[in-house]
């Protein structure tokens, strides 16, 4: 079990290097999963900014951004009761809004960022 960082700059490293892990994922699910959550979330914020645009896609974006967090919404429902933690669903749907963005940004900096580090040891 891995404690939660208690800063966002440390939450957002963490999830860097957690990133910056997948190039040494060999599983086809984990890889398959793991890139699919990705382009979905790439795929939303590309959207957002062609609103800016084309108004007309907005209504796209929330059709897209409706099908994500009702699939993802249900899979935590069904994690927070399997570990007997509903209380904590109550911040998954403001969560969702967060989520688009750290998880592009958290992709990005594993791959391309700054060199990481663990416990004061490089990391790549």
């Amino acid at each position: 079990f891995t404690q939660p960082e208690n800063t966002i700059p440390s939450f957002l490293k963490q999830r860097s290097r957690w990133a910056s892990k997948g190039y040494y994922y060999s599983g086809f699910f984990l890889v398959f999963s793991s890139l699919v959550v990705y382009l979905v979330n790439l795929f939303l914020v590309i959207q957002t900014f062609f609103i800016l645009f084309a108004v007309n896609m907005g209504y796209n974006l929330l059709v897209n951004l409706g099908v994500k967090m009702s699939i993802d919404l249900i899979f935590l429902w069904i994690v927070s009761r399997f570990f007997q933690k509903q209380k904590l669903f109550l911040y998954a749907l403001p969560a969702q809004f967060f989520h688009i963005f750290y998880v592009n940004f958290a992709v990005v900096n594993g791959f391309c960022g700054r060199k990481l580090s663990w416990k004061d040891r490089p990391i790549h």
